[in-house]
């Protein structure tokens, strides 16, 4: 034959996506309200005591979800959610306010789980929060609390870049 065969040109697959990092950057604010002046007063008596209570909170209430588990698997030791702190604490105590700006690390895999359950999509995470939140209140001042917990939707924030990357 004049010419040679010629087989139909197929084009490269793109490479399958991978990681460029386990754990993406996460942040969440959250409004604790309905607070008494005297428990404001108290955040602000031991603000970094209050901290620490809330980043252990955080972690409890998350991992009490379905949708978190406490780690990779079943065989592994490296936690789902990691790093959390509060990064920015605002008082108000004529407004009875507390707004906290959370950060924490989340393992790629959960990213959207981890989006759902602050949002409410999925679980209990505010409500777990609240009790949380008003245990530490009646400890630190005796009085019954009535504090409300929410999560400001709108603002989470989980990067994805880590995620969609080539490597």
């Amino acid at each position: 034959t004049p010419y040679p065969t010629r087989y139909p040109t197929r084009p490269t697959p793109r490479p399958t996506q991978a990681p460029t990092r386990d754990y993406l950057p996460a942040s969440a604010p959250f409004n604790i309200s309905m607070l008494s002046q005297q428990e404001v007063a108290s955040v602000t008596a031991d603000q970094n005591g209050f901290e620490a209570e809330i980043n252990v909170a955080t972690y409890v209430s998350l991992v009490l979800q379905t949708a978190i588990p406490e780690y990779k698997s079943s065989s592994s030791i490296e936690p789902v959610v990691d790093n959390i702190i509060v990064s920015k604490v605002y008082k108000n105590a004529d407004a009875g306010t507390v707004d906290l700006d959370m950060e924490m690390q989340v393992y790629y895999e959960y990213r959207d789980a981890l989006i759902n359950v602050l949002k409410g999509a999925v679980g209990d995470f505010a409500s777990e929060m609240q009790i949380k939140i008003r245990d530490y209140f009646e400890l630190e001042t005796n009085i019954t609390s009535s504090a409300v917990f929410s999560v400001y939707a709108d603002a989470i924030y989980v990067d994805k870049d880590g995620c969609n990357a080539f490597t």
